[in-house]
């Protein structure tokens, strides 16, 4: 994953294709945001930062769920905790190029809404590996 320090420059970055990066100023500014609405995140987010803390990985839907299947998100949520992990997402694998379907990143889903996987798409997921 790259880090571009400058909104201006995600514009080359869509252009070329690639997909995972992160803006570092709109992801500072959202972190700030949530941790002054709500002060005990500020924890949440110290964990998920530090160098030997968990970090967010993207794995293979199929480690979760069979593919192809209409499964809702909360039965890949109980299937990551098999694994000590925390799902917080997915990631359709064909839509990684698209920038309007945010590059097929689906974070925080309903947990009721049916989804349907295929073999190469993603479980985003908080783990310590």
């Amino acid at each position: 994953v790259g880090e571009i320090l400058d909104t201006i420059s995600k514009d080359l970055l869509v252009n070329t294709k690639v997909s995972d990066f992160l803006v570092s100023e709109q992801f500072i500014a959202l972190l700030m945001a949530q941790i002054a609405e709500q002060k005990e995140f500020a924890d949440i987010f110290y964990e998920i930062f530090q160098a030997d803390g968990s970090e967010i990985y993207f794995k293979s839907a199929c480690n979760y769920v069979k593919h192809n299947k209409d499964v809702n998100f909360y039965t890949i949520v109980k299937s990551a905790q098999r694994y000590n992990e925390v799902a917080i997402g997915y990631r359709y694998t064909a839509q990684r190029h698209d920038p309007q379907l945010n590059y097929g990143i689906n974070l925080n889903p309903d947990k009721s809404d049916n989804i349907r996987l295929a073999e190469d798409d993603m479980i985003i997921v908080l783990a310590e590996n």
